[in-house]
C-alpha cells in the first residue's frame, strides 16, 4: 500500500500519469493513449481521466504547448 491508497488505486493513479505524458508529448490518438496507457477501454480511460484531473482528456491536449521542434 502506498500512503493509505489500495493497490488498484495506485495502479489506476500509475496509468493516468502514464497517460498524461502521452497526451503532453506525443501526438497518439486518444484510443492509442488509452491502450499505451494500461487502460482496457478508451471509455475507461475518460472516466477515469476526468475524475483525477476534473477535465477530459481532449482539454489537456487541447492546451498543451506546441513542440519546439
Amino acid at each position: 500500500m502506498h500512503l493509505g491508497a489500495s493497490p488498484v488505486q495506485v495502479a489506476q493513479t500509475t496509468r493516468v500519469q502514464r497517460a498524461k505524458r502521452f497526451l503532453d508529448e506525443t501526438d497518439l490518438t486518444m484510443s492509442e493513449v488509452a491502450v499505451r496507457a494500461g487502460f482496457g477501454s478508451l471509455r475507461r480511460f475518460n472516466t477515469v481521466f476526468a475524475e483525477v484531473y476534473r477535465r477530459p482528456p481532449t482539454q489537456i491536449r487541447r492546451a498543451r504547448k506546441p513542440s519546439a521542434t
